[in-house]
């Protein structure tokens, strides 16, 4: 089965897609209402070319769309650019996200937009495991020492725990 008729079917609890958006879907807006519309997934996570392949405003269509998804708990992001306004909405809209790691990203966004990552984390009231490996940002300029002790002062648990059993699903 397909990673689009799992979603749709909610047939799947932890969701990884590496493959290129083609090969997912030829139809973005049935991939977006297929993840607004699941009810079943816990872990998701998108790294390799699927990401990388869609567009800046699709990424955060899609962070937008699983950040609806009732029952998510941990979010995995690879691989790609990524405008960190859209990672902070999306931490706002998921009240029981558990754990976020970002690797080999590109964060994109001016001072304020890492500024308010920063908020968003702190503030989130779940949040027990957030991670970065090899995130840098587009803009040399950009300081990114506080998101890298949010790090620290945000993970309360030694490793993921749901991003495991994500991870041994593959």
């Amino acid at each position: 089965m397909s990673p689009l008729s799992d979603i749709e079917a909610n047939n799947s609890m932890n969701l990884i897609i590496k493959d290129s958006a083609e090969e997912v879907s030829s139809d973005f807006h049935r991939l977006l209402n297929a993840l607004k519309s699941n009810t079943k997934i816990v872990a998701i996570r998108f790294e390799g070319d699927f990401l990388d392949d869609l567009t800046s405003l699709e990424r955060g269509q899609v962070l937008e769309a699983i950040a609806v998804i009732p029952c998510l708990r941990t979010v995995h992001l690879g691989d790609s650019f990524i405008f960190t306004k859209d990672i902070a909405a999306m931490l706002k809209s998921i009240p029981g996200l558990l754990e976020l790691t970002m690797s080999d990203m590109v964060l994109q966004g001016i001072q304020v937009d890492f500024d308010q990552l920063e908020q968003a984390l702190h503030a989130h009231s779940g949040l027990k495991f957030f991670k970065m490996d090899n995130c840098v940002t587009s803009v040399q300029d950009i300081d990114m020492s506080n998101l890298k002790k949010s790090e620290k002062k945000l993970s309360t648990i030694s490793s993921p725990v749901v991003h495991m059993a994500a991870a041994q699903s593959a």
